[in-house]
């Protein structure tokens, strides 16, 4: 009745006003969350009441992965703000993924925030960061390296915020290495929100299962928004590309997937069942072993056999390893040959007569030849020129022309989650996936695969690719070879006719 007085005497923007002005003095702007829309109200209320569940559970930190338009920063700074005011001395380091972002989205946000503020409680913007008068702060940094992400260090957080932590590129190091520590002693939440990256293989989409498995992980889409119509939802989804792009599933409802315009190898994503099978090896084959050789990336090893009646490239199993030296390379790849391609009792499986096994690798000269001087063997360097052209050669065929062990589990992870940087120049690189290597190596392979040479039949070509190289070292495989051709040579070699 006394509202109703109230409103009646002084008016409703008034009274509202002087409500407003009242849950800021006592630090309640829940008022501001909406709940989402019917029937699941998978709004930001929800997203409160589930961060809250997971403090009470003992879990701390808590994912959001969520669609546009949904108001993620928003409910984050404000959710801040609210902290701020409930205990002085606070202090909040949130993390966002660039100045320009903080400057153009987040800091608007907090400003609007605070125009709804009485001035006796009324925090205060300070270039990136907000103050309070109970001396609260809030401190804002972009993240676009290690540096800037460095200034997010400081004294105890009672809470942290890490805000489109999908387009951060150093986001394990702010949420492993920078902030834990500074809530280590306040017993501090960290919340981590995001919508989807470009690629799967970013570590937000780690971090989004990691949570999810501790039930600290939220999923919400556009159509939860209270702010998108169904109507306006329709339209942008058809200017997104329809029900089907990657824009309007990665970017409204929030699923984990790669963008076409970006991915090494779209083709494997429709095509995986059939690319990743086993595969029966053909009796008479010629064997690859292909390296590219990295030292902070990855250095991908693939083993691979060629069944030339089927014309099928078969890659039967993969050794992946971080800063390995020549020697350790050379004694892994050897022993999963011998894995691969060895009887029971540990003598080499033979070839046939006219096989052959070629070792191909990427790297610098120097390395090149330390991997010759420690396995005794050729290693032929790769043509790495054209990159462009070598992917799309390798798009074309590997849908008919390849298969793939379901072993090789990170070749087939470079396979599905592999992008090109932005300027189409080369392999993007992925904190969990590094430069994508395995499609690098599964490319130089496919490059240099002999589709003409017959193991099975001597003719003039299979004699002449057993050439001897230039540092004079004979490659194990082609001794025995020359020595059969010879002998077949001697037996149908015509014979003079005797007077």
């Amino acid at each position: 009745m006394l509202a109703a007085e109230a409103i009646a005497k002084l008016g409703r923007p008034a009274v509202s006003e002087v409500a407003r002005h009242a849950l800021w003095r006592m630090g309640d702007l829940s008022w501001m969350l909406h709940r989402g829309r019917a029937p699941t109200y998978n709004g930001q209320r929800k997203l409160d009441a589930m961060i809250a569940d997971a403090y009470a559970r003992g879990v701390r930190r808590f994912v959001a992965n969520i669609g546009r338009r949904f108001g993620k920063s928003h409910y984050f700074v404000l959710r801040s703000i609210q902290r701020c005011l409930r205990k002085p001395r606070t202090r909040i380091p949130y993390a966002a993924s660039t100045g320009v972002s903080l400057m153009q989205f987040i800091i608007p946000i907090a400003r609007e925030i605070i125009d709804t503020a009485p001035k006796d409680c009324r925090p205060e913007i300070v270039e990136t960061e907000i103050r309070f008068p109970n001396e609260s702060v809030i401190v804002f940094q972009g993240c676009e390296d290690k540096g800037k992400a460095n200034r997010l260090r400081g004294p105890a957080a009672d809470e942290a915020v890490v805000d489109e932590a999908a387009f951060i590129a150093e986001l394990s190091y702010v949420v492993r290495s920078v902030l834990p520590y500074q809530l280590g002693t306040t017993d501090g939440m960290m919340l981590v929100g995001s919508t989807p990256p470009e690629s799967p293989a970013h570590a937000f989409v780690a971090l989004a299962a990691e949570a999810e498995g501790r039930g600290a992980y939220m999923h919400a889409t556009i159509h939860d928004s209270p702010f998108v119509t169904p109507e306006a939802a329709a339209k942008l989804c058809e200017e997104s590309g329809g029900v089907l792009s990657t824009a309007w599933r990665r970017e409204a409802l929030a699923e984990f997937v790669v963008d076409e315009t970006r991915a090494l190898v779209p083709e494997f994503f429709a095509n995986e069942s059939t690319i990743v099978c086993e595969y029966e090896r053909q009796i008479e084959h010629d064997r690859y072993t292909v390296t590219d050789v990295g030292f902070v990336d990855l250095s991908a090893s693939l083993f691979a056999t060629y069944d030339f009646p089927n014309a099928i490239l078969y890659v039967e199993d993969e050794d992946f390893r971080e800063r390995a030296t020549s020697r350790t390379l050379t004694r892994e790849i050897e022993a999963k040959e011998r894995a691969l391609w060895a009887n029971p009792d540990g003598t080499p499986l033979p070839l046939a007569p006219f096989a052959r096994h070629e070792v191909l690798v990427d790297a610098q000269n120097i390395t090149r030849a330390d991997l010759q001087e420690t396995s005794g063997r050729y290693h032929r360097q790769v043509n790495t020129k054209e990159p462009e052209e070598a992917v799309n050669q390798l798009r074309v065929n590997i849908v008919k022309r390849i298969r793939i062990n379901p072993r090789c589990k990170n070749l087939i992870a470079h396979l599905r989650h592999g992008i090109w940087n932005e300027q189409r120049t080369s392999f993007a690189r992925s904190e969990g996936l590094g430069h994508f290597d395995g499609v690098a190596a599964l490319m130089y392979l496919w490059r240099h695969v002999d589709r003409n040479h017959n193991p099975a039949t001597p003719f003039i070509q299979s004699l002449l690719t057993h050439y001897v190289p230039a540092d004079k070292q004979v490659p194990f495989f082609a001794s025995e070879a020359h020595r059969t051709a010879a002998k077949l040579g001697e037996v149908f070699k015509p014979k003079r006719r005797r007077a």
